[in-house]
């Protein structure tokens, strides 16, 4: 009882942070709007994706993140089709990458892997996109994209935005059942409805939703690989379409603890994993807001 209370004390702190966020509307994401979208962009982005991308044991620093964002072409966030788009820009190479950072060459798939996830959470929080009346079918195209661009440029054994057609395990937590092969495409409707269609959703706040929604996803893993990554991004475009930022966790929480905090969620308790995010949201914030300050 102590930890909801908490919760909701936090979630209140939150709420009042971001009337107070000074960046354009209030429904919409910050990373949009305003005169410091380019910083934003390096300060938000690369981090979200630096976190996401370490917890499934990518060896990179921030600051080599922070490079790659500075080196890739930006995804037009007008554009229609822009998870399309992002499939077809040109994009530099592993060697390139390397090159610009003055990296191992050994590390490659995992300049890769940073590349393509900034591109995608890139689309995933674009105006156009996030301005979009999302249907079910749209958004199981998405996730089918944003698959494939999670793995342009790798060499994979399986097609990349194809459901798998056999039993997964993770090495993060091996006792985990997931569907079997046969049972996805019923658990996806069920996760389709309870995301776009879902109900009493005024009554949740729109942060635990977000999180909710990306945990359903993850727990059906209905790709061979790339689902935690692609959760994470599902949930950045959850907050963003509120006015929040994507973002995964605490900076510098331990890769160890946050699968912790997921094993936790999975077995009931889902309490220090929102607390972390209603925690990482203000920090967040309270960093945006210094920004529009002038600080």
């Amino acid at each position: 009882m102590a930890a909801q209370e908490k919760l909701k004390e936090e979630l209140r702190k939150l709420d009042n942070l971001l009337e107070n966020v000074h960046l354009g509307c209030k429904k919409t994401c910050p990373l949009n709007t305003g005169p410091h979208h380019i910083r934003l962009c390096s300060n938000v982005l690369a981090i979200f994706s630096w976190k996401s991308c370490m917890i499934e044991n990518n060896s990179l620093s921030l600051a080599t993140a922070r490079r790659i964002e500075a080196g890739i072409p930006k995804v037009m966030p007008n554009s229609e089709h822009v998870f399309e788009e992002a499939m077809k820009i040109r994009l530099p190479s592993a060697e390139e990458l390397v090159r610009l950072d003055q990296g191992d060459a050994a590390k490659s798939d995992q300049y890769l892997e940073l590349r393509n996830n900034i591109v995608a959470t890139q689309a995933a929080v674009s105006s156009r996109h996030l301005q979009r009346a999302t249907k079910p079918e749209e958004l199981l195209q998405d996730i089918r994209t944003i698959s494939r661009i999670l793995f342009l440029g790798t060499k994979v054994h399986f097609k990349a935005g194809e459901l798998r057609t056999l039993p997964i395990q993770v090495h993060s937590d091996p006792k985990v059942i997931f569907p079997y092969p046969q049972e996805l495409r019923q658990n996806l409707e069920r996760w389709l409805d309870f995301v776009v269609v879902g109900k009493n959703d005024s009554e949740i706040h729109p942060l635990l939703k977000a999180a909710w929604d990306s945990f359903y996803y993850v727990s059906i893993h209905p790709f061979q690989d790339g689902n935690g990554r692609t959760s994470r991004i599902l949930f950045a475009t959850h907050v963003a379409k509120n006015g929040m930022l994507p973002v995964v966790c605490s900076e510098w929480l331990p890769r160890e603890q946050y699968l912790r905090y997921m094993s936790l969620a999975r077995s009931g308790n889902p309490f220090p994993w929102c607390q972390d995010l209603v925690r990482s949201q203000i920090a967040a914030l309270e960093g945006i807001n210094g920004i529009s300050d002038g600080r």
